[in-house]
């Protein structure tokens, strides 16, 4: 999870772990006495989505010492967002706006359960394709800006990206965020 908080909101972004449990997983913590992460898991948290799992278990992973190439951090920033990474990204593909397909959708807050997705700028039933006007690639390599002229507060953004690390390797990750706040933007607003 990737927190930020803007002028006193909350927001973050999220990716999966590259992990393979034999359960959906909750509440991983960190051993002090080993360093490790221990995860406990039952096969309802994992929505059903994977057949085949135990219906509980107790995973623990350890580091390797072998690099995991990872999204670090993601900043929303007035016209854009940054994403920083842990490697060189290969200049070709991290600065084509096609690699970088963004999704973003509200929810209808009710007391019932679940909402379907609405589209931010119609409020009808759907998502919206957000468009990427450029890509900015930092000087060190490992960060990009993704220039958005009207990024605003939406419930839901999702990413999919599909970059190439300096050295040829395949960077495929999958993003979801939730901006309440842009610097001098009104809070996320609530479909009704």
């Amino acid at each position: 999870m990737m927190l930020q908080k803007v002028d006193g909101h909350d927001q973050a972004a999220i990716v999966k772990l590259k992990i393979d449990a034999l359960t959906g997983i909750h509440r991983a913590r960190v051993n002090p006495s080993d360093g490790q992460v221990y995860a406990v898991g039952l096969n309802g948290w994992n929505g059903n989505g994977r057949r085949g799992l135990s219906q509980g278990h107790v995973h623990r992973f350890r580091y390797t010492g072998k690099h995991s190439s990872l999204l670090l951090n993601t900043t929303v920033l007035n016209f854009g967002i940054e994403l920083k990474f842990n490697f060189k990204l290969d200049p070709t593909t991290a600065t084509d706006p096609a690699n970088y397909p963004l999704l973003q959708w509200n929810y209808k807050w009710s007391h019932g359960y679940g909402s379907k997705q609405y589209a931010p700028k119609t409020g009808e039933v759907g998502q919206e394709l957000v468009t990427i006007q450029a890509v900015q690639l930092a000087d060190n390599g490992e960060s990009v800006f993704l220039k958005i002229a009207d990024i605003a507060p939406v419930n839901q953004m999702e990413f999919n990206l599909t970059l190439k690390a300096a050295d040829g390797s395949d960077f495929n990750e999958q993003v979801y965020l939730t901006i309440n706040k842009v610097q001098g933007k009104e809070l996320a607003a609530k479909v009704k």
